[in-house]
């Protein structure tokens, strides 16, 4: 499916191209920032769907371009353009404003783009960064207008399923098929009826795929006709097990689908036949309900600046980062909406501070270093890369040595510093630390573990920051920073509280 995203503001689009690409994961979208780029675009090659933006520049702006006259109509001229040149490529407008500068309602315009542009005009939603309904708004009408696609879409999350199957035959064409309609799933086997209970006594699962004929215990004694029977009547009455979200029954024989469908008429079943398709088009059906239904479970988290490439970049399942401007508007937004997480950068924030504000806002995350680039540059962290000539203990005391000549620095600037934080000027927020010695104490301190949680690895100031020049050798990328195992386990330890509480497997 392709889409084309004709908006010219940055924001906007960075939170348009991330709901899209999570939604429709095998979807290739295009960027145009203004009215003409976006109709010589449309123009030159198909789309299957335009998120529309409603008022825009006339030319994209550039070194040297203004982009022109600013048009608060833009988008309504453009769907003239599609009228008259025939292009009847599905369009959605994606608008931040509810009343015009003429003083037209959206609800007006609705209609009047509704009149004029019905055959190709799909509906218009109303944008708040801050809000999820334009999400819901932009997936119903994907779902309604665009069905076929939405449902051939692949399998991108991490699922996890239990196949309770005795037959190595079946096990090997149910596994490959799974692993090639959804290759991230994570498959554990279960040959008989014990190991199955035991493996429901510990993990709960996205999907149980179940036999109906299973032995007790594998390679002991017959198949027993009530053994997939067995183990739903298990689930009903010991609360000690987790229920799998999704069962259904697998079974060769077409009695025994009956009646399972009698006995279970609130859990599904299928026929496994080896000379069709169906089964598998079946299976594919269930994964991609899981999967749109754990879709609508994800984990939204808003961070400071433009770190949410380098979150996302973790892989972490269920979750995804949105950088906002800085650390003032994360912390607004988790205290002004409940429902929302945030992470900031520890700065320069005492540990008492930091408990105060996890107990007083649980939906707020701060790292257990100064900033992101403590992790990413940590010595523990590019050791694991093994680059060659890379010594450790050199690093340390290099890092060791910026501090202590910085320190004067560090410390003279302290309170100012701490002063501009958002969380120390909220008349609603009563406990700060108002004098954090321990910071002082912390930072004057050579041992590595203490001092470096408070000290600044970004580099951006370099009278009072870290100065990365010592590696410039090593040509570090950030994208391969984010990948190590002791990366993620650290950034894992950060989110864990909301990860456990979501009930989130991280493989």
């Amino acid at each position: 499916m392709k889409i084309l995203i004709i908006e010219d503001d940055e924001l906007k689009h960075q939170h348009l191209d991330r709901f899209v690409s999570l939604l429709l994961p095998n979807a290739l979208l295009t960027w145009k920032k203004s009215y003409q780029s976006g109709l010589q675009e449309l123009m030159a090659n198909p789309y299957d769907l335009i998120l529309l933006d409603m008022s825009m520049d006339i030319y994209e702006k550039t070194a040297q371009e203004t982009g022109g006259s600013f048009e608060t109509y833009a988008g309504r001229m453009l769907l003239n353009e599609m009228d008259m040149n025939e292009i009847q490529t599905k369009v959605i407008v994606v608008t931040g404003f509810d009343v015009y500068g003429d003083g037209k309602t959206l609800e007006t315009l609705k209609k009047e783009l509704r009149d004029d542009f019905g055959d190709f005009y799909l509906d218009t939603v109303y944008f708040i960064a801050s809000e999820d309904k334009w999400k819901t708004e932009i997936t119903q009408l994907i779902k309604k207008n665009f069905p076929d696609y939405f449902m051939s879409q692949p399998i991108t999350m991490v699922l996890s399923i239990l196949l309770v199957e005795d037959s190595e035959y079946k096990i090997e064409k149910v596994r490959n098929f799974i692993n090639q309609v959804a290759p991230k799933s994570k498959i554990l086997v279960a040959k008989d009826q014990i190991a199955a209970q035991k493996y429901l006594l510990q993990e709960k699962f996205d999907l149980m795929l179940l036999d109906m004929q299973l032995p007790n215990r594998f390679g002991e004694g017959e198949l027993d006709a009530d053994g997939g029977e067995n183990i739903l009547r298990e689930l009903e009455i010991n609360d000690n097990y987790k229920q799998p979200d999704k069962i259904v029954a697998l079974t060769e024989f077409e009695n025994l689908k009956e009646k399972f469908n009698h006995n279970f008429d609130n859990f599904s079943s299928i026929k496994f036949d080896t000379m069709s398709d169906k089964w598998k088009e079946s299976i594919s059906k269930h994964l991609n309900n899981i999967q749109r239904a754990k879709t609508s479970k994800i984990i939204t988290i808003y961070c400071e600046n433009q770190n949410d490439f380098l979150y996302n970049a973790i892989g972490l399942p269920n979750v995804t980062f949105i950088g906002i401007k800085d650390s003032r508007a994360v912390f607004l937004t988790v205290k002004n909406e409940k429902d929302k997480f945030g992470l900031r950068d520890k700065d320069l924030l005492t540990l008492f501070e930091v408990g105060r504000l996890k107990e007083q806002f649980k939906n707020y995350l701060i790292l257990d270093y100064y900033c992101f680039e403590n992790y990413l540059y940590h010595p523990d962290n590019l050791a694991e890369l093994q680059l060659a000539n890379f010594n450790k203990e050199d690093y340390v005391q290099q890092i060791t040595k910026q501090k202590n000549e910085k320190l004067h620095k560090i410390l003279y600037d302290l309170k100012e510093t701490r002063k501009g934080y958002a969380e120390m000027n909220d008349t609603d927020f009563k406990n700060q630390d108002r004098n954090p010695e321990l910071i002082v104490e912390n930072l004057m301190s050579n041992d590595f573990d203490i001092f470096y949680p408070f000290f600044d690895m970004k580099g951006e100031n370099k009278s009072k920051g870290f100065d990365r020049t010592c590696l410039n050798e090593y040509n570090l990328d950030k994208k391969e920073l984010v990948k190590t195992k002791w990366f993620e386990e650290r950034i894992s330890k950060v989110l864990s509280k909301i990860l456990n509480h979501q009930k989130i497997v991280c493989w």
